[in-house]
Order: C-alpha cells, then sequence, then structure tokens
C-alpha cells in the first residue's frame, strides 16, 4: 500500500515568526519519529538558492522577479517536494505560494503608489 506524505506550509508576512515556527515544527515532527524534509522558497534546489539570491540581492522589475520565483517553485516542486512526498514523508516548508504572491502584489502596489 502506498503512502503520501503531507505538505505543510507556514505563511506570513516577513518578520512574522515563519522561520521559528518551521524550526520548532520540524523538530517537534522529528522528535516524534517522523521522517520531514524542511525546506525553504525561494530555494530547496541548486538552482532554486542560486535564484535566491539573485532575488535578495539583484534590482529587477517585478515581473521578472514573479518569472525567477515562479521558475524557483517549479523546480522546487519537481526535485524535491513532489519525490518526498511519493516516498511518504512529510513535507515542511516556508514562504510557499501565498506568501509569494502577496509579497509580489503588495511590492507592486507599493512602487506604484511611491
Amino acid at each position: 500500500m502506498a503512502t503520501s506524505g503531507l505538505f505543510i506550509s507556514f505563511e506570513g508576512i516577513d518578520g512574522a515568526g515563519k522561520s521559528t515556527h518551521h524550526a520548532w515544527l520540524v523538530e517537534s515532527l522529528r522528535a516524534r519519529g517522523l521522517t520531514v524534509v524542511a525546506t525553504r522558497e525561494p530555494g530547496g534546489t541548486p538552482l532554486g538558492e542560486h535564484l535566491r539570491e539573485m532575488l535578495l540581492n539583484q534590482p529587477m522589475h517585478l515581473e521578472t522577479e514573479a518569472l525567477l520565483m515562479c521558475a524557483a517553485r517549479r523546480e522546487h516542486l519537481d526535485e524535491v517536494i513532489q519525490p518526498a512526498l511519493g516516498r511518504g514523508k512529510h513535507q515542511q516548508g516556508f514562504g510557499f505560494q501565498v506568501h509569494g504572491l502577496v509579497q509580489q502584489h503588495f511590492s507592486q502596489v507599493f512602487t506604484q503608489r511611491c
């Protein structure tokens, strides 16, 4: 019988405590004997980490930022998340889909109004 893992993602604005809760949950689940793959976005793969570095440190157009985030997310899904879930491992990450979209939207709104 095939088992599938569980994907958990913490979402929130910068400084909301995603990293703190992420570390606590990973430690708690592992203490209960569960296999947990801990990851982050953007990042989680060699390409994703390279794109993360660019996104954090390289000025760019907002649409370029959105496309790079999508590229990092696609790589992350294919290389890390889906394989781990398929092996029945629990996946815990932070800053996944909702956080990225909200951050990009409000960055764009703020830039247009300032």
